[in-house]
């Protein structure tokens, strides 16, 4: 006889609200329902509020992708996951070559430029389901949803495609040079978080290391 909660409602011009709502049902004197009142308030502004806090907390306000927080908490959830499914899950590291050279030699502002340049490329080359994130300066991290080694290989393979491309079109003073590792968790092989964390980030500045030796 009584429902109270939130609901998307319609105005008289077409534009969804945010309202909380409560429907009482009245009855007669012999129980049968014979009205409904229904009270309630529009909070969009509440709302509105709501998604910016989220916005600070969980995303990057440079590029706009999760952070190191959210990016923890769907690890943990991914790694449930995997104990279910008996799937994989990859977690990658990487961090901008010689970052610290384009902001002293061009400025923070194209510092910037090539942050979000390495954001709109891992975008377009990882999946909807994976999660890419900006854990902090130069570092990004990206969480891999039911992955396996053919899988990290040919989206490697799109990451550097895609980063030569960009380097060949650009006709400033810089060029996106990007280490990056990788390291699976397997529920047959259960490791730790920080375990995972630790062989990716081996591997990135192992990467990174090879690079130097070859230029």
């Amino acid at each position: 006889g009584f429902w109270h909660g939130e609901m998307w409602n319609r105005r008289k011009d077409g534009e969804l609200f945010a309202a909380l709502q409560s429907v009482t049902a009245v009855r007669d004197a012999s129980g049968r329902v014979i009205h409904y009142v229904s009270v309630f308030a529009d909070i969009s502004q509440i709302k509105a509020h709501e998604a910016e806090l989220d916005r600070v907390a969980n995303y990057d306000s440079l590029t706009g992708l999760p952070n190191r927080r959210l990016l923890s908490d769907r690890l943990n959830q991914s790694i449930i996951r995997s104990d279910r499914s008996g799937k994989l899950t990859a977690v990658c590291f990487l961090d901008l070559d010689g970052f610290k050279s384009v902001n002293d030699r061009l400025g923070h502002e194209e510092g910037d430029h090539a942050l979000i340049a390495a954001a709109k490329i891992l975008t377009r080359t990882f999946r909807v389901s994976d999660i890419i994130s900006r854990i902090g300066g130069d570092e990004f991290a990206i969480l891999v949803i039911d992955a396996d080694e053919a899988m990290m290989e040919k989206l490697l393979l799109r990451f550097y495609r895609l980063i030569n491309n960009y380097n060949a079109r650009k006709a400033a003073s810089f060029k996106l040079a990007i280490s990056i590792g990788y390291a699976f968790y397997d529920p047959l092989k259960p490791t730790t978080l920080d375990e995972m964390i630790s062989t990716a980030d081996a591997m990135m500045y192992k990467m990174k290391k090879v690079r130097y030796r070859r230029a």
